[in-house]
């Protein structure tokens, strides 16, 4: 990516140029409470982790790591797992420019960190952002399987889909940048990310709805399948998905279990277009007796396989 023609994805303004080599610091400094010791051996160990064919030798990685350290120690924040994949990604997009990269990884921490690196961000996002909009503009089924059926902690999936903003649920920048450059535009990211987080979870729904217990529903929770649909698609029914006007004051459709069962039309657009054909079948069932014809379909073709 071009960062003269394409630094407005970003969401930031033109900053004056600064210089981020080294902060001379003493390595067992406390900044705002912040070990930096702690934090650059978190850096060094993250940093050297990621994929070799990401970064060409150990050059771009010490300038990877500065970018980093420099950031924790003019923020006073504690390193957090995630940050590196993150800078990774602006530091590609920005052709591998050192300032351009701080400078934009700066700028989205300025939102990212409060909402799911603060040590109650994730949670307070799941009460404020998340559950509100999965109670009023998901699928019932959905909203009985991951709630009320097995009853999954959000905050164990939910912290790496919203920390490293989908990079690790979908397949590479083609996919997880659209979503990128669309949030960085948008006023309420907590809220986008939200409706992103549901739209994917409805593209789900058939393996959702095949689950047997919690643990096989946690388990596809943290390796979400390969997008079924154009990425396009799932940015734009986020977009209406977010600008819905009657989220703020229409009743939760799963508050009474005799709530009206008709789908929405939005609803039935992400699922017709995910699912087309499981959609076509399934619509009128009820989560049990989908959950019961999903388990005979298993046991039948797991004795075919025998």
């Amino acid at each position: 990516m071009n960062s003269s023609s394409n630094g407005n994805r970003f969401g930031i303004q033109k900053l004056e140029a600064h210089d981020v080599g080294n902060v001379d610091e003493h390595p067992l400094a406390i900044v705002n409470g912040v070990s930096m010791m702690d934090s650059q051996e978190m850096i060094e160990l993250d940093v050297a982790r990621l994929h070799s064919g990401q970064l060409n030798g150990p050059q771009e990685e010490n300038a990877l790591r500065q970018i980093l350290v420099n950031w924790v120690k003019r923020n006073g924040v504690g390193y957090k797992q995630g940050m590196h994949e993150i800078c990774l990604v602006l530091y590609l997009e920005n052709d591998k420019d050192v300032d351009e990269c701080y400078k934009r990884f700066d700028n989205v921490m300025k939102w990212l960190y409060p909402l799911f690196y603060r040590d109650s961000g994730v949670n307070e996002w799941i009460k404020n952002d998340f559950s509100p909009m999965l109670r009023k503009m998901s699928p019932r089924r959905l909203y009985e399987i991951i709630v009320v059926k097995f009853q999954i902690s959000h905050a164990v999936w939910c912290i790496r889909w919203c920390r490293l903003l989908f990079i690790r649920e979908l397949s590479g920048p083609d996919q997880y940048l659209p979503i990128w450059y669309e949030l960085f535009d948008i006023e309420n990211k907590g809220k986008f990310i939200a409706c992103v987080t549901i739209v994917m979870l409805m593209c789900i729904v058939p393996q959702l709805t095949e689950a047997q217990d919690e643990s096989e529903c946690l388990y596809l929770l943290l390796n979400y399948p390969k997008l079924c649909v154009p990425i396009e698609k799932v940015v734009g029914w986020a977009k209406i998905m977010y600008d819905y006007r009657a989220v703020n004051t229409i009743d939760s459709q799963h508050a009474d279990s005799d709530a009206d069962a008709n789908a929405s039309p939005l609803e039935e657009e992400i699922l017709q277009g995910s699912n087309g054909e499981w959609y076509k079948k399934y619509k009128d069932y009820d989560v049990n007796r989908l959950r019961m014809e999903m388990r005979l379909k298993r046991r039948a073709k797991w004795r075919l396989s025998k």
